[in-house]
């Protein structure tokens, strides 16, 4: 469901994904039976800071347009959960220096990371 999603895939090739999975995987691996049941599963999940809002946003021609966002907080917590991104992420202050002079290239050896 995770390349399903992550990749915008179609019904038909997610169903053709599962149906090779289960050929492949180990007695004890739960799969969804299907992609509709894979969605279903994926909407009972609860999990606050992945989770959207949905608001309205105008109405035109009688269609109702929405708009979908997250708490700042709620996509920071994601974005440090993810370990391939928190292992690029630098939190100590750090000087650069070339030839003797200071230089700024990055937020984390700026003059407001250092005072903070």
């Amino acid at each position: 469901m995770a390349l399903l999603t992550k990749w915008n895939l179609s019904d038909t090739c997610g169903s053709n994904i599962l149906k090779f999975s289960r050929k492949i995987c180990h007695d004890d691996v739960m799969l969804p039976t299907s992609v509709k049941q894979g969605h279903q599963l994926l909407d009972q999940m609860n999990v606050p800071h992945i989770s959207f809002k949905k608001v309205p946003l105008m109405v035109y021609m009688e269609e109702t347009y929405y708009l979908y966002y997250r708490q700042i907080f709620d996509a920071i917590k994601e974005l440090l959960s993810n370990k391939e991104i928190f292992d690029e992420c630098t939190f100590k202050f750090t000087p650069l220096y070339h030839e003797g002079q200071r230089i700024y290239s990055e937020q984390y050896n700026g003059k407001w990371w250092e005072r903070v």
